[in-house]
């Protein structure tokens, strides 16, 4: 369009009345084409920038003419300025905020980490799909040309492309489902419409769209391939929120890919076919402990190590090289002690056991498969004799496990794997069935046959059928309640000790007493969090509902309760679902349930460590157990009586110990959730039973611990409340706190008493629910006050506690107890408030 030059004075009437026209066309063609096509971009990408530029240079261009002739302003120009001054201040804002930390270079989307690597732009086309698909290529392509590349990645991001190139490949799945995701690509590539789109009703090829959904695996997996690969899935300014949704999407993603690998695996055995060892289970987007030092990178090798082939104990020192690699045992005989005996090749005596012959291990490390010449375990590899360097050894679990080429968990109360594998394979063809259009997989035959088999016990829990047994250890809380029968785990799921080295090296795998691996049926041995990842997986989809036909339409990320779609399967009908699971498959779910390891180990956390070790048993000071997994062992160097104390706090930890794992882990510390806490009535008394409420430990043990699991987080830039720093954990396990950030108080009124917050009470009874803090707080007997107090804040989400107790008389010290917690999104930390409280 071309623009007039400045009129004559005789010209006006017709250059207002043609400036008018222009103006009107500008603003038809504004709104009508390029607002739509605007919103269609990836914000300030090159080609919405372009787009911006030149109808804004036609814009300027107008305006110039209308200013120079003194001419009226339209009527709609100011909101058009106003909306243009806010997205350009943005745009600046941005450009000075949104350069990405080393961190979040480590976990941001396949598509962007290639093109840093690469140092151009791989977007030959503006179609994001095409798009899409050209960065997956060009992917795959450097991953074979330069095998470096993958070393650029970090652990997450590879994890991520390996379930990507599986899927890919059908490696898991039905051959032909893959074939339809290949062609659902193509099809979106070559289509107008943004694969943002696709699952709406404007996508003209509905029908390969609706091939894809007939496995919740291959839709799970597309949904990770738009995230890593797609640029409309990035936008700098929304970094947080996306960078959580990709966090999000890469676990469900790795969820499901474990439970279809089993699944399919064990059809494809049990149908007879060939099955293939695909390589080693990767179950988890964490490297594990991620919250330790990078020094555990360094390849620091253990002081002593067990020579297999002259079966004796040696020192570094003695060896001309240093082993190239190396296998850590992790087992349990603490429990079991009896008096040291010499052992041929071990330079100190041996403590004997009732659960193995320590005089045969030399000759059982010899069975290990696969060979190795240098094996850790601790009763050869640690002085038994509480000596110096026994504590050095001690204290450096953390690197002797995570630098090790494989662990191997040594469950010697296991004989053999049919009952446990019989069970992974129910479980597997469960998940194929439940999630996966009739057709697909012949499965109702196999399920009913297999039904039968799985109801055998798992060798992971024994039976207890001793009377006087049973009633000794019910006291101790060390039984489960499986069926009709009381059944106790494996004793290495019971040690604290093993939680420490299971959370060090996560993809331990286990071995039977006569150091059987327990495989998966194409051969592959199965690590704990994978077992653990695959039973978790199976158990939600029969508590939530995940059929294949719940996609339809939408997201394909979330789904909560869609029971009454699995209802019209017989194999799915039943009031209480778990009653239909066989033994086996059944004792699996009361394992992960006891235990809490399925969620440690999909959410890994110092606080949650902290949590579950409750749970296990320990005949020694428990500190040093598991301070290594936590990075707490400054308390371990600096004070050597203090590991011995018998003056623990809440009978658990010295409070060294626990001063600096609070130190450490912030304010994470205090968030774990205390199940049958009582609170005083108003000017009731406090006893010991309130005490420690705010701790993440107990007194109790045993697998029913008042300490419950913390709610999974995925957190991505956590922000403690600088108050929290200042609190003063006391001897007896309660909390002085002179500072606080109270979000809202029964004690003065404050804005946020009325925003909905997500509130876990869990006295008298466990409630769950979202409310203003000021409706929930008027249900409070009258001389009871409560506040909620901020704990931190992470993506917009403020997480802190809810206190309880009699109100404060004249100058005293108010004594409170920690009653639940809550959730506060959209807010910001309060300010610092002076207070006088001890925390029981």
């Amino acid at each position: 369009m071309a623009y007039l030059s400045a009129p004559s004075d005789h010209e006006d009437r017709m250059l207002q009345e043609e400036l008018l026209q222009c103006f009107a066309a500008w603003k038809h063609r504004f709104d009508g084409s390029v607002r739509p096509e605007l919103g269609k971009k990836p914000v300030f990408s090159a080609s919405y920038e372009n787009l911006w530029h030149d109808v804004f240079a036609e814009y300027d261009q107008l305006e110039s003419i209308r200013t120079t002739n003194g001419l009226a302003r339209q009527t709609w120009q100011d909101g058009v300025d106003e909306e243009r001054r806010e997205t350009e201040g943005l745009r600046k804002h941005i450009s000075e905020s949104t350069a990405l930390s080393a961190h979040e270079w480590s976990v941001v989307p396949l598509g962007m980490v290639l093109e840093k690597y690469l140092g151009a732009s791989v977007r030959s086309r503006d179609k994001d799909a095409a798009i899409a698909l050209e960065r997956w290529r060009k992917f795959c392509d450097v991953v074979v040309e330069q095998p470096h590349f993958l070393h650029y990645l970090s652990f997450t991001q590879r994890v991520s492309w390996s379930m990507l190139r599986d899927w890919w490949l059908g490696t898991h799945q039905e051959p032909s489902l893959s074939k339809v995701a290949r062609a659902s690509l193509e099809a979106a590539a070559s289509s107008a419409v943004p694969m943002t789109y696709l699952f709406g009703e404007v996508y003209p090829d509905a029908e390969a769209f609706n091939q894809l959904r007939k496995s919740v695996y291959s839709s799970i997996m597309f949904n990770l391939f738009n995230r890593e690969f797609n640029p409309y899935h990035w936008e700098s300014h929304l970094k947080a929120i996306l960078l959580a949704t990709l966090r999000l999407t890469r676990f469900q993603a790795i969820q499901h890919a474990t439970a279809q690998r089993l699944g399919y695996t064990s059809y494809v055995f049990l149908r007879g076919l060939q099955t293939n060892d695909s390589g080693t289970y990767r179950s988890s987007i964490n490297k594990p402990c991620p919250w330790l030092r990078s020094e555990g990178k360094s390849k620091e090798l253990p002081f002593f190590l067990w020579d297999v082939e002259q079966m004796r104990t040696v020192t570094m020192t003695e060896l001309n090289t240093e082993p190239e690699e190396y296998c850590c045992v992790s087992h349990t005989w603490g429990r079991w002690r009896k008096e040291a005996i010499p052992i041929k090749g071990v330079p100190w005596l041996v403590p004997q056991n009732t659960k193995f012959d320590v005089e045969r291990l030399p000759e059982h490390l010899k069975q290990f498969q696969p060979r190795v010449r240098f094996i850790w375990i601790d009763l050869f590899c640690i002085p038994q004799d509480r000596s110096q360097k026994a504590d050095e050894e001690i204290n450096r679990q953390a690197l002797i496990f995570q630098n090790a080429s494989h662990c191997i968990a040594w469950i010697n109360d296991v004989r053999q794997w049919g009952g446990t594998i019989k069970a992974m394979d129910w479980l597997g063809i469960s998940y194929l069935h439940a999630t996966t259009a009739p057709g697909i997989y012949d499965t109702d035959k196999l399920l009913d046959s297999l039904h039968h088999e799985a109801n055998s016990v798992s060798e992971l829990l024994s039976l207890q059928t001793d009377p006087a047994e049973i009633k000794a250890r019910h006291s101790a809380g060390l039984l489960v309640a499986s069926g009709d029968t009381p059944t106790e785990p494996a004793s290495w799921f019971s040690s604290l000790w093993t939680l420490q080295e299971a959370m060090l090296c996560p993809n331990i795998t286990f071995v039977s007493r006569d150091w059987v691996p327990l495989n998966d049926r194409a051969g592959t041995p199965v690590p704990l969090d994978t077992f653990f990842n695959f039973v978790e997986t199976v158990d939600s989809v029969w508590l939530n509902g995940m059929p294949y036909n719940i996609f339809t339409e939408g997201t394909i990320i979330g789904y909560t309760k869609y029971n009454s779609l699995l209802e019209t399967d017989e194999h799915f009908q039943i009031a209480d679902q778990y009653l239909k699971w066989p033994n086996g498959p059944r004792q699996l779910r009361d394992l992960c349930l006891v235990t809490r390891m399925a969620h440690l180990l999909e959410t890994p956390s110092p606080t949650g460590i902290l949590m579950v070790a409750n749970v296990r048993q320990c005949t020694d000071s428990r500190a040093p157990a598991i301070m290594s997994a936590l990075g707490v062992t400054e308390w371990y160097k600096s004070n050597p009586t203090e590991k011995a104390s018998n003056d623990l706090v809440l009978n658990t930890y010295p409070l060294a110990f626990v001063k600096e794992a609070a130190s450490k882990l912030g304010a994470s510390f205090y968030e774990s959730v205390t199940i049958q806490q009582e609170t005083p009535e108003p000017h009731g008394l406090f006893t010991n039973s309130q005490r420690g409420s705010i701790m993440p430990f107990s007194a109790t043990n045993g697998w029913y611990s008042r300490i419950d699991a913390m709610p999974i987080h995925h957190r991505s830039d956590p922000q403690d409340h600088p108050a929290v720093q200042m609190w003063t954990i006391q001897q007896n396990g309660s909390v002085e706190i002179k500072q606080a950030g109270i979000v809202a108080s029964t004690e003065t009124s404050n804005p946020q008493d009325e925003s909905p917050m997500m509130l876990d009470i869990r006295k008298p009874e466990v409630k769950i629910f979202e409310c203003p803090f000021g409706d929930w707080a008027k249900g409070l007997p009258n001389g009871t006050c409560a506040y909620a107090v901020s704990l931190l804040q992470d993506s917009q989400m403020q997480h802190g506690l809810i206190l309880r107790g009699p109100r404060k008389v004249l100058f005293s010290t108010q004594r409170l107890v920690k009653v639940g917690t809550f959730i506060l999104p959209k807010s910001v930390l309060p300010p610092t408030t002076t207070v006088d409280w001890i925390v029981w």
